[in-house]
């Protein structure tokens, strides 16, 4: 795991835009709605796609023994999309345990 712990302020997941180099943050914030909500929020068949491409169980949904968070991010500078998929755990209460499976983006720049 990236982050272990409660101090959720320090749970900030950055990687570089595969276009243009820009840093991309990903916040506890971003990550826990993920882990609530972005199969709700993202359409058929993309969900499907995204499970698929991800290898997520999507009628899986307890925080207790983990759950699969996937954080929709646009580059500001190029506005390349990236998908990050992390397991995201509630081991105690408030207290996570979070990981990156993957990082995936369509990496095609805008900027001329």
């Amino acid at each position: 795991p990236f982050f272990e712990g409660w101090e959720t302020d320090k749970a900030t997941y950055r990687f570089a835009c595969d276009a243009c180099g820009t840093d991309i943050r990903v916040t506890f914030s971003e990550m826990l709605q993920a882990a609530w909500g972005w199969q709700d929020r993202t359409a058929e068949p993309e969900r499907t796609t995204i499970a698929a491409a991800f290898d997520i169980d999507l009628a899986r949904r307890s925080i207790a023994d983990g759950m699969d968070a996937v954080v929709r991010s646009s580059c500001p500078t190029c506005g390349a999309v990236h998908l990050s998929h992390f397991w995201f755990h509630e081991y105690r209460h408030s207290a996570y345990q979070i990981s990156l499976r993957a990082i995936a983006s369509n990496a095609k720049s805008n900027v001329d």
